[in-house]
């Protein structure tokens, strides 16, 4: 490792799906920005159009599995490793025992809680620093003692700083999102939804029938409603005379995803916390989907309704488990697209979670490479 003062660091930047993606190229700009290297790599080929950058510094490459990603580590010059996520290859791999060599300074971009001994993924023990992608309110709340249910080890907290949102988006101006909206052919009256959900062959088609369920029961009320969804629909999911007005397109790179998001009335989403957070630093109300006990994999270790409750108990996103039904999830979706007091009551307290958490986990590299020169 070089014993520079200054920038011009090496990093290399390992993300596991889509959102995590979104996070690694958020951190990835900020160091461009400062004249930094970055390496960026991922599992799927399909997710190459996340990593479009036109930067001389900047490349990527696809490692599938622990043993991809150490032989792509050896044969490049780098300073610092970045996991956006430090559960990355822990399951079926040896990765958390057997870190690469020569060990690298590394810390990881976090989205979840999974750092208890009893939860059922583990953290790779190996990482320096856990930077865990939370507002430090919703962290609070989110912790046993406050009334949460999660009880984190000393030892792990105290290698764990808590960063913020990331990627730390800004609301759009009125100009950019009329041209996105301009652009999918989204009229002044009409509303937008922002539909994601996961990768999952479970979830996929779950969140996909209750957003398209909801969405022509607002339509049939008379509501102007568009949806639009960046990827491959279930077949056989779209009727033809629906595709006016839901939109399927293919899949994008991460900074035009995020502007269409932004430029959304509302978002509409499995549970996960990354595309989340996206969404409430964009300031857009978002509806998040989590999975029914019944579903979860491990309901006494972990629920993901454990993670996204304390931002719904905090304000700035609205709840609902998979059985809840779809009068219920179409009634709050009607109020936070044409309730202007509904909106802007979510939105300010989304707002008030706003931190710029790229810059925070960038301190905390240079931190560490310091500590390690």
């Amino acid at each position: 490792m070089r014993q520079s003062q200054h920038s011009n660091y090496r990093f290399f930047i390992a993300a596991m799906g889509p959102g995590e993606i979104g996070q690694g190229m958020a951190f990835a700009g900020y160091a461009l920005g400062r004249g930094d290297f970055v390496v960026f790599a991922i599992p799927r080929a399909e997710y190459l159009p996340l990593v479009q950058l036109q930067n001389p510094r900047f490349s990527s490459l696809i490692t599938e599995n622990s043993v991809a990603l150490k032989e792509a580590l050896c044969s490049k010059k780098i300073d610092a490793l970045i996991l956006c996520n430090s559960k990355i290859f822990t399951r079926n791999d040896n990765f958390p025992k057997y870190p690469p060599e020569p060990k690298l300074p590394s810390l990881s971009i976090d989205s979840n809680w999974l750092f208890g001994p009893s939860s059922p993924y583990l953290s790779n023990p190996w990482v320096d620093r856990y930077c865990l992608n939370l507002p430090e309110p919703i962290f609070q709340m989110g912790l046993k003692k406050n009334g949460g249910h999660y009880v984190i080890p000393k030892k792990i907290l105290e290698k764990i700083s808590v960063v913020g949102l990331i990627p730390s988006y800004r609301p759009l101006s009125v100009q950019e999102k009329n041209k996105i909206r301009a652009k999918y052919g989204i009229h002044k009256n009409e509303k937008l939804i922002f539909l994601y959900t996961s990768m999952g062959s479970l979830e996929k088609p779950r969140v996909f029938l209750k957003a398209y369920a909801v969405v022509k029961k607002l339509r049939a009320k008379g509501k102007k409603v568009k949806v639009i969804y960046f990827g491959d629909p279930p077949s056989a999911f779209l009727n033809a005379k629906d595709r006016d007005w839901f939109l399927a397109r293919p899949r994008t790179n991460t900074e035009h995803f995020s502007k269409v998001l932004a430029s959304s009335d509302l978002v509409f989403q499995h549970q996960g916390l990354a595309t989340m957070e996206q969404a409430i630093g964009a300031q857009v109300p978002v509806i998040a989907n989590v999975r029914d006990r019944k579903d979860e994999k491990n309901p006494t270790r972990h629920m993901h309704a454990w993670e996204v409750g304390p931002f719904a108990k905090y304000g700035a996103c609205a709840m609902f488990f998979s059985r809840n039904s779809i009068s219920t999830v179409a009634n709050c979706s009607e109020g936070l697209l044409f309730n202007k007091n509904r909106r802007e009551a979510m939105r300010q307290k989304q707002h008030a979670l706003y931190g710029n958490g790229e810059k925070k986990v960038y301190n905390e590299a240079i931190k560490l490479l310091k500590t390690k020169s």
